[in-house]
């Protein structure tokens, strides 16, 4: 009896959700489909009724991290006050669970640096997931355009600025092998982009261990 329908759809979201994992832990090229199928429970056989080669997956993953990660933003910033939001994005972003989880952490900053080498497909949805994210962002961020006119694509702009400097910040966290210079990147970051875009003081030395340490570095 073939499968239905519904049961091709659920095993395709299985081997996706894990490679999403898999390619944010191990990145574009460490990873291997024999690993991501057996991560999501089933045998590498089944792989190509699904997709065509790896890079259709790797797009596939890259929309759905993106998504996961809008997801768990827009739930973070839904349990704080407005005042509060962006601080506790940065906080989360810029600490050292994330740091130590890629797994479960943005996707963005786990996969920047290969997806500028990998198929148009892979770049496209990269962008695309991109996109999404700063366009979230973006709505948390309502008083920072310098002429507070609220203009859209300032508000744009900041938001850019905002995710490519905490993701940059991220993966030289991740590269350096001294781990005080580590969280040095963090705290140093965490405090510029604090006081920036929520207007706070802040002290150093935390690396934002202190809020959401038990998420896993979900980001």
């Amino acid at each position: 009896m073939p499968y239905s329908k519904a049961h091709k759809a659920n095993t395709r979201a299985r081997i996706v959700q894990a490679a999403a994992r898999t390619f944010r832990e191990q990145g574009l090229g460490g990873a291997r489909i024999p690993e991501v199928m057996r991560q999501a429970g089933l045998t590498h056989g089944g792989f190509y009724a699904h997709f065509e080669n790896k890079d259709a997956l790797a797009a596939e993953a890259c929309l759905a991290s993106a998504n996961e990660s809008v997801e768990r933003l827009v739930r973070r910033a839904a349990r704080t006050s407005p005042d509060d939001a962006v601080r506790t994005i940065i906080e989360r972003y810029l600490s050292v669970q994330h740091r130590d989880n890629p797994a479960s952490g943005c996707m963005i900053a786990s996969l920047a640096g290969e997806v500028v080498h990998s198929p148009a497909v892979v770049r496209a949805a990269f962008t695309h997931g991109l996109t999404d994210y700063v366009a979230q962002l973006g709505t948390y961020l309502p008083t920072v355009a310098t002429d507070n006119s609220g203009n859209p694509d300032q508000q744009t702009d900041e938001a850019l600025v905002l995710l490519a400097g905490m993701a940059g910040a991220l993966q030289l966290a991740r590269a350096v092998s001294d781990p005080g210079l580590s969280e040095r990147i963090l705290d140093a970051a965490r405090i510029f982009y604090t006081r920036a875009f929520a207007g706070l003081s802040v002290s150093s030395g935390s690396s934002g261990q202190g809020r959401d340490a038990g998420t896993g570095g979900q980001v």
